[in-house]
This record gives structure tokens, sequence and C-alpha cells, in this order.
């Protein structure tokens, strides 16, 4: 089911393409959207296996790993497999945990701050909206899900607890410190090979990644280098936001794939019946995951073919 469609061939050729040009003619922000169960996530894998076949290094995210320091801490753990680690960035964010074990074990820290040092400070921090003063330094803080007036409590309890005023700093702006760190570590493979990242599930993950990327990008943390690629798919393309980098971007839209594109899946599944083939095609709206889902029943005919709801289909209604 993975090479359903002649377009996704087409989709792979051009990431391919893309590839081996001069860096300075590639487009290096690599968009896939389009709607849920349309194949992205299999594109996606399938565009980072192919920059493997090619020497690069590879990594993939989705949602399950929930805000920027965490992300950069699986792609550093992905790079790592594959001899490519990110050993400055490595250092300071074991450095993180050991703190933030410290701290949260620490039986005067204050009701509501445990939450704020751990993944609230992870997802925020690349907007300044509000300076919050500490040791005689503004530190820019975003004033997500209503902690603002926690922050300044923050700082005064780990001034007091930490030695360090880089330990300090690294516990209250994780983003900040890690990324350039992290910037840094993946620019020193990008001189010798391609780094693709790939994040999937945008729609979930944007909300916390796409300030972040988008401030990689404009060089807020230090150049990064051209020899790499961003694969992003979601299912929205990306936004207004990204107008900036428009020379850099390549979009595509992943459809349904054809009526004849599916009859032919369901075919190689076995399935020959026509009104059997009708059915499920218009069950599923020729989005491969639900053809996947109907064809993997093996029905034998239209009446054992099961909706989308987990319904039977009655013969007469095919």
């Amino acid at each position: 089911w993975r090479d359903w469609s002649s377009g996704r061939v087409l989709f792979r050729s051009a990431f391919t393409n893309n590839l081996a040009l001069p860096v300075e003619e590639r487009r290096y922000v690599w968009n896939l959207h389009g709607q849920g169960g349309v194949g992205k996530t299999t594109l996606l894998k399938r565009l980072l296996g192919l920059a493997a076949d090619a020497g690069s290094l590879t990594a993939f995210t989705d949602e399950s790993v929930g805000d920027a320091v965490d992300v950069m801490a699986a792609i550093s753990r992905e790079l790592e497999k594959q001899g490519a680690p990110l050993k400055t960035f490595d250092e300071r964010h074991h450095r993180l945990l050991e703190l933030l074990k410290q701290v949260q074990s620490d039986p005067d820290l204050p009701d509501g701050l445990p939450a704020l040092l751990g993944r609230t400070l992870g997802r925020v921090g690349v907007e300044a909206v509000r300076q919050v003063p500490f040791g005689g330094t503004a530190i820019g803080f975003i004033g997500a899900d209503n902690i603002v007036s926690k922050f300044g409590e923050c700082a005064t309890f780990l001034t007091k607890k930490l030695k360090s005023n880089d330990d300090v700093a690294l516990a209250l702006r994780p983003i900040d410190i890690l990324t350039p760190l992290f910037v840094a570590d993946i620019c020193k493979h990008c001189a010798e090979r391609i780094v693709a990242i790939g994040f999937d599930t945008y729609e979930k993950t944007a909300v916390y990644l796409d300030s972040w990327l988008r401030s990689i990008l404009e060089g807020r943390f230090g150049d990064f280098s051209a020899n790499s690629i961003i694969l992003i798919a979601g299912r929205d393309k990306l936004g207004d936001k990204w107008a900036e980098f428009l020379e850099l971007l390549h979009t595509d839209l992943l459809d349904p794939i054809t009526e004849d594109e599916a009859r032919t899946l369901l075919t190689g599944k076995g399935i020959t019946d026509n009104d059997t083939t009708e059915l499920i095609i218009r069950l599923s709206g020729r989005i491969p995951l639900w053809l996947a889902t109907l064809a993997s029943q093996s029905p034998k005919g239209p009446g054992s073919v099961q909706d989308p709801a987990g319904n039977a289909v009655e013969i007469g209604r095919a």
C-alpha cells in the first residue's frame, strides 16, 4: 500500500531531484499537507528514506514528543544512532534533566512550579512578550497558559536553590539556551552531509514548534546550514507566517488517489467483484488509509463490507 499512487511517485522524484541540486538551488523546507488518512506520514517517511539512501542523516518526530526541548533531544538520539551525536547539546540537555530532577524533588518547591519547570518552559521562550527582571537581566518570556505570574516566583526560588547563574538560566530558559547548541551541532554535521529532519502531525505540534522552527530559519539561534532539509507534514498548508521563506519552500498537496488507482490496489488485494469494489471506493472516499482498512477485511461481497463506523453494509445499499 505504500506505492499506491503514481502521483506519490512524482512527489518522490521531485524530492530526489532536489537532494541532487547544488545547495544554493535547493528548496530546504518541504511541506506535505492534506486531509487525514491521505498518506502524509507514509510519504514523509519515504522521503526521509530516500534522503538516507542518498547518504543523508535523518530524524523523524511527531506529536508523541511533547515540546521543543524534547524534540531536540529526540532528534539528537536519532542522529547519535547514525554516528552523528550532538555532543554539546547533549551535555547541556543532560544538565537540564539533572536540574529539573533536583529542583522538582525539593520539599520547599512552591505549588504550581513543577509544571512550569517541566513541559511548559519547554514550549515557550521564543517570542518575548513580557520582560521579567531576574538577576539584573531582563528575561524574555511568553505569557502562555496563564503562567507569567508564576515566572517571578520560579526565578526567585531557583536563584536561592541553585548555585550557578548558568544553571538558573538553563532551567528558566531551556529553549533559548539549548537551541543555539542544537543548531551549532547540527551545522557541524551539515558540513559533510545533508541533515533531513521530519516533523509529522504538524497540525498538533505547530502550537509549540512553529515559532521555534521559524526562529531557527531566521537565524535567531545562529546561522542554520542550507545543507539541511526540514520536512513538515500536517493537515494544513504552512500559513502566512512562512511567507518570508517562500523561496526556500516546496509545498505538496496530497489528494485522494484516483478511482483507477483505487481499483488497481483493490485488485492487488484480491478484491475483483465490481459491486464490492465500487462500495469500498465510495465508502473510503479514495483515501488510502480507509481503502486499506476496508480491503483488510477481505470481503467476499458487498454485504460483508464494514463501513468506517464499523457497521455492516447491506447489499441493497451497494
